[in-house]
C-alpha cells in the first residue's frame, strides 16, 4: 500500500536546523520504502522540488497568517498523514497554530508533530512568543488534538507529561546522526593547520548565550601545556538572530585582538556547505559545545559533532543531554571553567583517555544514524495510520505457510 506524507517544515536552501533535519529524514524515509510518497509544504525560501516521489512546495510565510495558504495546499494534495515540524518562531504555539491543527483534524487527517524544543517555565521570558500563564493550558491542548507528539530527548518528553500531555501521545525520538569519515590529515591541510597541530572546534550559529568567549578566555592557559593548539570556530548569523548575536560576531574577534591570539584563532564566518561540514569536523581533533541557557531542546550542531566521531566538551544543560549521558566524564557546569580547561588539555595528551570517549561516541553515532532514525518514524507512521509493519507482514506469511 502506498503512503502519501506530508511534511509541513523549511527546507534548504534556507538556513535552518530544521529545514536540514526534514532534508535528512525524508531522504533517508525514500531509500527504505519504495511504497512511500513525500510532499514537503515549505515556508518560502525553500527550493521548489519534483523528482520522482519528492516534491517540495514552497507556500506559507511565518509572518504572515499562514493557515489558509497551508490549508488549501493540502486539501488538494490529500495525504494521508501530516506531520510538522514544530518551532515556536516558525509558527508561533497560539490560536494562529491551534487553529491550523484544529482545520486539520477537521479534514480527518492524522496529525503528528515534532516538537524540536518544549519551553519549559524556567525558559527566558523573553524568548517566549506567546503569554507565560498559557505555557501548561497551551501544550496540554496540543496532545489532546494531534494523534502524536514526538520529541528528542526524555527531559521534553517529561515536561509534556507535567503540562498534562498524556504520555501515551508522546514518543522520545533522537536526533538523527549524519556518519561522516573524513581523512583528519587532509581535512587539517584544507584549513591551513599541520598534521601536528591540535584543533578546538566549535560550530553553530554565532549566539551570545553559546559562551564562546569563555574558550578564546581559557586558550592561554591551553597554549601553556599545548602550544599547537587551534580554535576553530565555524558559523554564520542566524537568519533571525537578536542585536545580542550581531554584536557577540564583534566581541569574539576583539577578543582574540586584545588576548594577541590571532595565529591561534581562525574564524569562518559563513553559512557552510555540506561538503564543507565533512572536512570541518574532519579536521577537529575535540569538539567543545558552551551554552548556558537551559532550553528544552537538542542541537543539531552536536549530532554533526557525534556523527564525526570525535570527543565533545559539553556544558551541563539539557540541550547536552545526549553527551552526560555518552561521556559524562566530558561535561562540566557553566561556571567551571578550570574544569573545562582541564578536560581540554586531558583529551588533547591522553590518547587512551580520547580514544575511550570517541568509541563511545561512535557507538552511539550508529544508533541514532538517519537511517535507524527514519525506520522509528516509519514505524511510528504505520501505528498512526493502522497499517501493518514490513515484519508483521513477512510474519503473517510465515504462519500462513505453516
Amino acid at each position: 500500500m502506498k503512503i502519501k506524507l506530508c511534511y509541513l517544515s523549511t527546507y534548504p536552501p534556507t538556513h535552518c536546523g530544521i529545514a536540514n533535519y526534514t532534508y535528512y529524514l525524508v531522504n533517508e524515509l525514500l531509500k527504505l520504502d519504495q511504497s512511500i510518497e513525500i510532499v514537503i509544504v515549505a515556508e518560502k525560501g525553500s527550493e521548489k522540488i519534483k523528482e520522482g516521489r519528492l516534491t517540495c512546495i514552497p507556500c506559507f510565510s511565518r509572518e504572515e497568517n499562514y493557515t489558509s495558504d497551508i490549508l488549501g495546499l493540502i486539501s488538494r494534495l490529500k495525504p494521508d498523514l501530516i506531520h510538522i515540524q514544530h518551532e515556536y518562531t516558525i509558527y508561533g504555539f497560539n490560536n494562529k497554530f491551534f487553529g491550523l491543527l484544529e482545520a486539520l483534524k477537521k479534514e480527518n487527517l492524522r496529525v503528528i508533530v515534532t516538537m524540536h524544543e518544549v519551553h519549559a517555565p524556567y525558559t527566558p521570558k523573553d524568548k517566549i512568543t506567546y503569554g507565560v500563564e498559557n505555557l501548561e493550558k497551551n501544550h496540554r491542548k496540543l496532545g489532546e488534538v494531534v494523534d502524536k507528539i514526538l520529541v528528542h530527548s526524555d527531559l521534553m518528553k517529561k515536561q509534556l507529561v507535567e503540562y498534562g500531555v498524556e504520555e501515551t501521545k508522546i514518543v522520545v525520538v533522537p536526533h538523527g546522526t549524519k556518519i561522516m569519515d573524513e581523512n583528519p590529515v587532509e581535512a587539517k591541510k584544507i584549513f591551513g593547520f599541520s598534521e601536528n597541530d591540535k584543533i578546538i572546534l566549535s560550530f553553530g550559529f554565532i549566539r551570545k548565550f553559546k559562551k564562546e568567549r569563555m574558550l578564546i578566555e581559557a586558550l592561554p592557559k591551553i597554549l601553556d601545556k599545548e602550544p599547537n593548539t587551534h580554535l576553530l570556530l565555524v558559523g554564520s548569523i542566524h537568519p533571525y538572530s537578536s542585536t545580542n548575536d550581531v554584536e557577540e560576531l564583534k566581541l569574539r574577534k576583539d577578543l582574540v585582538n586584545n588576548l594577541r591570539l590571532g595565529q591561534h584563532v581562525k574564524f569562518i564566518e559563513k553559512y557552510v556547505s555540506e561538503d564543507e561540514i565533512e572536512k570541518i569536523f574532519g579536521a577537529a581533533d575535540i569538539i567543545v559545545c558552551l551554552h548556558d541557557q537551559k532550553f528544552l531542546e537538542v542541537s543539531g550542531s552536536l549530532h554533526l559533532g557525534i556523527g564525526a566521531g570525535k570527543p565533545i566538551v559539553a556544558t551541563r544543560i539539557p540541550r547536552f543531554e545526549e553527551v552526560e549521558k555518552i561521556s559524562p566524564e566530558t561535561t562540566f557546569n557553566v561556571e567551571e571553567e578550570d574544569k573545562m580547561i582541564d578536560i581540554i588539555l586531558r583529551l588533547l595528551t591522553d590518547k587512551k583517555f580520547k580514544d575511550n570517549v570517541a568509541e563511545k561516541i561512535k557507538k552511539y553515532a550508529k544508533e541514532t544514524s538517519w537511517e535507524n532514525i527514519a525506520k522509528k518514524h516509519l514505524k511510528i507512521y504505520r501505528e498512526v495510520l493502522g497499517l501493518s509493519s514490513e515484519e508483521d507482514i513477512k510474519s503473517s506469511k510465515k504462519i500462513m505457510l505453516l
